[in-house]
């Protein structure tokens, strides 16, 4: 026989003894997408089965959805829901040059380990722990498989603890599956950023190995005990083929689920959110959980104070893109319309009488008002007679031309009662730089009013002089959203120097989600002044 023909003879011939010798073991990779889709299996399982369970997006899936976002490797952008792809894409970009600039390998290791080590995890499904704690009730030995590094990492002092704690999270533990409690496999490779593979207190850890082989070695530190049957979930179906050819060459029997579940939703994202949680790391390098974050951007004061000359922030802080009402600091655009329109005259006129219609909630406002004491005493009623007489029409007209917030003057749904309330935590929103943008305009006189109107709105909101030839200008505002639990306070305004020819703008928000702590326009500009007074104004 030639020895080509010879060649592929012993092929064939190796081929079909390998054929018959693992013919009998079961090994096809079945598909899932619900743990309901195993419970039979489940059901069966004794204590010669070992079931494995990856442990994220099998196991456990992240509260805080930051993780998937700045873990490339366990999702990519066609994961994340389509309103999101392209925010995903930008602080990937942004992480990957701030990482880049910092010029530091440990600075990404910092992050990413923060990230790690405060996420929160739930099950993927509730029923999967109800299952898992009734085969161990019937002895039957349960483990979690992960691809994680182990050993130290950034500011997790131990992965295998911290994975642990994982597990303990959602009320499990695999440590009783096996006396052994820890093994080190310090004849595979170790991985950069890493130490060995390693096996601690119920749980499996690759160290980016291949998981089969990991699993082998696993089974060959515990010669006392063979398994019968292998059941083995991982939501990748490269994982699920190494695991089953792994146990293959070993002979033992094992069904494998690539399992779906985390997968059948699109990943929807808090944009806000996930913003303030970034950027509050670029400033503190200190990870805030979603729910910090949130607590954070509801009761966190926000500010921004801008060099009008120089035409740049100088300082700022918190949540500055989220609007809220703007309550009495729109008044600043009720005057620019007022005067516009020629219904207001100046500062002195036209002086208005009060009437018990307006039901006026202070005695102060129970009286007659001019456009100056209007700013000053931030009198509703003054407001309402104004946008009555200027109209529906030219009130969202001026609003829109102001590009003033989100531009929606149309007030509470079904009411009716744009003209008077849309401003009074309403529909109506600005943000803290929105406000900046619009006081650099006015400033600027730039609206699309007269200059009479610029000049005499920025006349009205002349407050007092501060030291060292500094002028306060400004309006506050304040309010309680309807059900009383939560307050805002404005202040918005700027400080101007002729004699050093320095005008600084700021505005600043203060918000609080507890009716017991209710935040005002006084207190605003309280902390504000004491910001600038500290410094700033002096410094800048």
């Amino acid at each position: 026989m030639p020895k080509e023909k010879r060649t592929l003879h012993t092929y064939l011939l190796l081929a079909l003894f390998l054929f018959s010798t693992f013919s009998f073991i079961k090994s096809d990779i079945k598909e899932i997408d619900s743990i309901a889709q195993v419970k039979e299996e489940f059901q069966s399982a004794n204590n010669k089965t070992l079931v494995i369970f990856d442990m994220d997006d099998t196991l456990i899936v992240p509260v805080d959805k930051i993780f998937y976002v700045m873990k490339c490797v366990n999702r990519n952008i066609n994961d994340f829901d389509e309103q999101d792809k392209e925010f995903v894409k930008q602080l990937r970009l942004g992480a990957e040059r701030l990482i880049s600039d910092k010029r530091d390998q440990n600075y990404a290791i910092r992050l990413e380990s923060s990230i790690d080590s405060k996420t929160r995890f739930v099950p993927t499904e509730d029923d999967t722990v109800k299952l898992i704690k009734n085969m161990q009730n019937r002895n039957v030995k349960v483990i979690a498989l992960t691809a994680a590094k182990t050993g130290v990492f950034g500011v997790i002092d131990n992965l295998g603890e911290w994975r642990l704690k994982n597990l303990a999270s959602i009320g499990l533990d695999f440590s009783s599956s096996f006396n052994i409690q820890e093994i080190i496999f310090d004849k595979l490779k170790k991985s950069n950023f890493s130490g060995y593979p390693e096996y601690y207190k119920g749980i499996l850890m690759a160290a980016n190995n291949p998981k089969g082989k990991v699993l082998a070695s696993f089974l060959d530190k515990n010669d006392d005990w063979k398994p019968d049957k292998i059941i083995f979930l991982d939501d990748s179906y490269n994982n699920c083929k190494n695991v089953d050819e792994a146990m293959k060459q070993l002979g033992i029997p094992i069904q494998c689920y690539c399992y779906r579940a985390a997968f059948k939703n699109k990943i929807k994202l808090n944009q806000k959110v996930i913003r303030y949680q970034f950027d509050h790391w670029i400033k503190h390098e200190e990870f805030l959980t979603e729910q910090k974050a949130l607590e954070k951007i509801d009761n966190e004061p926000a500010y921004i104070i801008y060099d009008f000359e120089k035409e740049q922030v100088i300082k700022d802080d918190g949540d500055i893109q989220t609007q809220e009402s703007p309550c009495s600091t729109f008044k600043i655009a009720l005057s620019l319309m007022g005067f516009d329109s020629g219904i207001l005259k100046n500062e002195n006129a036209p002086e208005w009488h009060y009437k018990d219609e307006y039901n006026a909630e202070f005695d102060f406002w129970r009286c007659a008002q001019t456009p100056k004491s209007w700013i000053k005493k931030s009198c509703i009623w003054y407001s309402q007679v104004l946008t009555s007489i200027l109209g529906p029409e030219k009130f969202q007209n001026h609003v829109n031309s102001f590009c003033y917030g989100n531009k929606d003057g149309s007030g509470n749904p079904g009411k009716n009662d744009g003209l008077s309330r849309s401003w009074l935590c309403s529909n109506l929103k600005i943000s803290p730089t929105e406000q900046i943008e619009f006081l650099k305009n006015l400033l600027k006189k730039t609206l699309p009013v007269s200059e009479y109107a610029h000049e005499q709105t920025q006349n009205i909101l002349y407050i007092s002089d501060l030291t060292d030839g500094w002028k306060l200008y400004g309006k506050t505002g304040a309010g309680i959203y309807e059900g009383g639990i939560k307050s805002i306070g404005w202040f918005i305004g700027w400080i101007t120097n002729k004699q050093i020819k320095k005008t600084l703008i700021f505005a600043y928000l203060i918000k609080s989600n507890n009716d017991k702590i209710v935040v005002n326009g006084n207190l605003a500009k309280e902390n504000i002044l004491k910001i600038l007074t500290e410094g700033c104004h002096a410094n800048c």
